[in-house]
C-alpha cells in the first residue's frame, strides 16, 4: 500500500512522469512504430526484386543456351526461360519464394489496410466527391489526417432534412473478402509456376505449369479490381486521405495491361500495310504482352508497401485511437 500511495504522489508531483509511463503502457514509441512499418513495407517491395532479378537471371542464362536472340526472339514466353539447364533451379526457388512473400503481402495488407476499409463501409460514387469531403472538413473545422466519418453516421438522424449518409457494411465486407481471397489464388499461381516449371515436351508438369499460370493472371485481375472498388468508395475520409495516392498507383496498374494488346494490331499493320513478314514479330508481341501483364500486377502489390508504412506510420489509429 505504501509504494502504490508514494507511486501516486510521485505522479502526481511530477505530470511528465505520469504522461511518460501512460505513453509507454497504451502507444507504441514512434520510433518502433516507423520500424516496424519499413519492416512490413519491405516484404512486398522484396517479391518485386525477388522476380524480376528471377526472370532476367533466367533470361540471361537461357539466352547463353538457347541463343533466342540471335533468332530474332528478344521476349520470350516468361515461362520458357525456367525450362531446362541451369535457368530451372533458379526459376523454381525464385518463383517459389515469390509466390510466399505475396502471401505475406495480403496478410499484412489484410491487417492494416483492408480490414479497417471493411470496417468502415462503402457508400455510393455519388457521395464520394471531393467538394463534399472538403466542404463537411471545411465546416468542421478538422485537420485532413484527424478527419473521421463523422457525418457518415449509420443511426438514424432525427432530422429528416439532414439526410445523412450510411455506409455498406456488408458491401465493404464482401469486396474485402472477395479481394483478399482473389489475392490468395493469385499468390499460389505464382507458387504452382514455381514448383513445376514448363518443360519441353509436354507432359503433366506443362499443363499444372499453366493452370498456375491462369491462377496468376485471374486472380490478379480480380483482385485488383475488387480492391480499387473498395479505396474508391470507403466511407472512411481519414484512410481515403492516407490512401489516394496509392489508389492513382493501383489504378494506373489495373489499366496498363489493356495498352499492351495494341501490339498485336500494329503486327496487322506491319503485316498488312507494309508487305513485311512478321514471324518473330508476332512472337515478340505475345511476349510483349505476358511481360507487360506481368510486370503490371507486380507493380500492384508493391504498392500495398507504401499503404501498409503510411497506415502504420500516420493513421490516426495510431495517433489517436480513432475507430471508424
Amino acid at each position: 500500500m505504501r509504494r502504490r500511495g508514494r507511486l501516486k504522489d510521485s505522479k502526481a508531483n511530477n505530470p511528465t512522469l505520469a504522461d511518460d509511463q501512460g505513453d509507454k503502457d497504451f502507444s507504441p514509441e514512434p520510433a518502433c512504430r516507423r520500424g516496424l512499418a519499413l519492416s512490413c513495407s519491405l516484404i512486398p517491395v522484396s517479391a518485386a526484386l525477388i522476380v524480376t532479378a528471377t526472370i532476367f537471371t533466367c533470361y540471361l542464362l537461357t539466352e547463353s543456351q538457347e541463343g533466342f536472340i540471335a533468332k530474332g526472339l528478344w521476349f520470350p514466353a516468361i515461362s520458357f526461360l525456367g525450362s531446362n539447364g541451369e535457368a530451372k533451379l533458379v526459376y523454381q526457388i525464385g518463383f517459389s519464394l515469390t509466390g510466399l512473400l505475396l502471401l505475406g503481402t495480403l496478410a499484412l495488407a489484410n491487417v492494416f489496410v483492408v480490414s479497417p476499409l471493411a470496417s468502415a463501409g462503402s457508400i455510393t460514387p455519388t457521395h464520394t466527391s471531393t467538394e463534399l469531403r472538403e466542404r463537411t472538413r471545411e465546416e468542421k473545422d478538422i485537420p485532413p489526417l484527424e478527419f473521421e466519418s463523422k457525418t457518415l453516421d449509420p443511426n438514424p438522424n432525427p432530422n429528416p432534412n439532414s439526410n445523412p449518409i450510411r455506409p455498406d457494411y456488408q458491401k465493404s465486407s464482401e469486396l474485402a473478402s472477395r479481394a483478399i481471397n482473389m489475392g490468395l489464388l493469385s499468390a499460389l499461381g505464382v507458387i504452382v509456376q514455381g514448383v513445376f516449371v514448363l518443360e519441353i515436351p509436354v507432359n503433366y508438369k506443362t499443363y499444372i505449369h499453366w493452370i498456375g499460370a491462369l491462377m496468376f493472371i485471374m486472380g490478379a485481375q480480380a483482385h485488383a479490381q475488387e480492391i480499387v472498388e473498395l479505396y474508391t468508395n470507403t466511407a472512411s475520409n481519414s484512410l481515403r486521405y492516407l490512401l489516394q495516392g496509392s489508389l492513382g498507383w493501383k489504378k494506373a496498374c489495373q489499366n496498363a495491361p489493356s495498352v499492351f494488346f495494341v501490339v498485336p494490331v500494329g503486327m496487322q499493320v506491319i503485316r498488312l500495310g507494309m508487305g513485311m513478314d512478321t514471324g518473330a514479330l508476332l512472337q515478340n508481341s505475345m511476349g510483349v504482352i505476358q511481360w507487360g501483364l506481368v510486370f503490371s500486377y507486380i507493380l500492384f502489390f508493391v504498392s500495398y508497401g507504401y499503404d501498409i508504412f503510411i497506415v502504420i506510420h500516420r493513421s490516426p489509429y495510431a495517433e489517436k485511437g480513432h475507430d471508424e
